[in-house]
């Protein structure tokens, strides 16, 4: 029937958008395992490489893969003299805030299309730390709500994907024992259109999909539209 065709193409579709997300997934375990075998100081040669070494597993939609250090307020300038000597030799770490803890990316790559957010302390802000302090709590990737990615001299539309890395082999069982066990953070920036581009395509262009933030189908928690046709109030769609 019509009815059981159009659900097998958008169970299809969100299968399709799970498979790239896993691709980002796998990656960002690569570099986790690089962060502890480096007694979590890996060098910029060190994470570039392993970052190309990585880019078999990604689509389009991930458009930089970071790492994000915790880090006492009073001990910035010694990781600042610290990731000069890794190979950032103008790394500074973002001035003002006023917590007593950063989360500061220390590392990042592509390089050329990334290196404004090196240094940038992520706990200033609400929507990358709830992500992250999530991911912290949980021992388990977290995706960020919609943010304005840094891409070259631009920027676009997407998210932060963040996986916590401890200080343990084993993962800490209890939410406190993460917390204090909590050495970083490796992330993926994702572009929405990138991340999503083709998905019609491969169904063989029977759907028009739109991608929402959350449960409720509504236009302000817009992320994507396939079609770029703003959906009219009452409208059924995917999410």
């Amino acid at each position: 029937t019509c009815r059981a065709h159009c659900s097998a193409v958008g169970a299809n579709s969100e299968l399709n958008i799970q498979a790239r997300f896993r691709t980002a997934e796998q990656a960002m375990m690569g570099l986790g395992s690089l962060v502890f075998n480096s007694e979590f100081a890996p060098t910029a040669e060190q994470w570039a490489r392993q970052v190309s070494l990585e880019e078999r597993y990604l689509n389009k939609g991930t458009i930089g893969l970071g790492y994000i250090q915790r880090v006492q307020r009073t001990k910035f300038s010694a990781l600042e003299r610290r990731m000069r000597s890794a190979g950032y030799p103008g790394f500074k770490v973002e001035p003002g805030g006023e917590n007593g803890i950063g989360y500061v990316v220390s590392h990042i790559a592509p390089l050329d299309l990334n290196a404004p957010a090196l240094g940038l302390d992520i706990a200033r802000g609400e929507t990358r730390r709830t992500a992250a302090e999530a991911a912290m709590r949980h021992g388990t990737f977290e995706l960020s709500k919609k943010i304005e990615l840094i891409h070259g001299a631009d920027t676009v539309p997407g998210f932060l994907l963040f996986r916590p890395v401890y200080r343990s082999v084993r993962e800490p069982e209890t939410v406190e024992a993460r917390e204090a066990d909590l050495v970083g953070w490796v992330y993926a920036s994702i572009r929405i259109d990138g991340l999503l581009a083709g998905v019609g395509a491969l169904m063989g262009d029977q759907i028009d999909f739109e991608v929402y933030q959350g449960e409720a189908v509504d236009p302000q928690f817009l992320l994507f539209d396939q079609d770029q046709h703003t959906l009219l109030p009452g409208t059924a769609a995917s999410r």
